[in-house]
């Protein structure tokens, strides 16, 4: 009988989050204007992987914008090693839109650590 690797199986265990990584993709609207479109590879729901929502602390900033100051956290996501991801991926998790603000290598390239911030509500590069 095999032995197992009980470290390995304890951190996968931890992984007890669904989120879904999407790629922004600028398209033109009906009337020529720039609309920001989410989707993974053409699927508009993303793709689905689990993740590891690591223990931070969390920061609660005020933010100047348009006039009006709102809040944001930031949530650091731990999830297995896949090559294509950066900067520009958007993580969707129980309805809330995080932008994922840096990525970090762990564990010999087994994991990724994404540092990411939660959207503003209807927040796209181009409506502002």
């Amino acid at each position: 009988m095999a032995l197992l690797n009980h470290k390995k199986t304890r951190e996968i265990g931890r992984m007890d989050r669904v989120i879904r990584l999407l790629k922004p993709i600028v398209t033109r609207g009906e009337y020529g204007a720039k609309e920001e479109v989410l989707s993974w590879n053409g699927d508009p729901y993303g793709l689905q992987i689990r993740a590891e929502l690591m223990p931070v602390q969390r920061k609660m900033e005020e933010k100047q914008g348009g006039g009006k100051e709102t809040a944001f956290s930031e949530k650091h996501w731990r999830i297995r090693y896949r090559e294509g991801i950066d900067e520009n991926i958007v993580i969707r998790w129980r309805g809330n839109e995080y932008d994922v603000i840096g990525v970090i290598e762990n564990d010999r390239g087994q994991y990724l650590v994404l540092k990411s911030e939660k959207r503003e509500a209807g927040y796209s590069e181009f409506t502002a």
